[in-house]
């Protein structure tokens, strides 16, 4: 089963003014290609949603390492490690949001040895809690 690598810590960092610069293709690419970062971390919901966030991969490509900035709920976790499998040459760690107790595991998500693991579930693979 498909999955990446999780970084456990809660991230500060971010890109440049992600909600505004990284939605535009131009200010995208110039930041997906930088030379000023090791790791640039946009967020599924900040970019303007899956399609763009593949986009600022497909520009990282050789360029920057990405991990996906993911400090939300299931459905931008889903959505986030989707787009770390396609692209696993550019996304090494995926920032996760550990619950302590528990609750997030009631939508589905599953880690094993420090794997997020892709659901096998149709669409996203998130199934809303009971």
């Amino acid at each position: 089963m498909a999955g990446t690598r999780l970084c456990a810590s809660r991230a500060t960092g971010s890109w440049s003014n992600c909600r505004t610069a990284c939605c535009r293709d131009t200010e995208r690419r110039r930041t997906a290609t930088t030379t000023w970062a090791d790791v640039i971390m946009p967020d599924v919901k900040h970019v303007g949603g899956f399609g763009p966030l593949l986009g600022v991969m497909n520009a990282s490509a050789g360029a920057v390492e990405v991990s996906p900035h993911n400090p939300a709920g299931p459905v931008s976790t889903a959505a986030s490690l989707h787009a770390a499998v396609i692209h696993p040459d550019v996304v090494r760690t995926l920032e996760y949001a550990f619950d302590r107790k528990q609750t997030r595991r009631a939508t589905g998500e599953r880690v094993e040895g420090g794997m997020l693991l892709l659901s096998d579930k149709p669409g996203w693979g998130v199934e809303p809690p009971a």
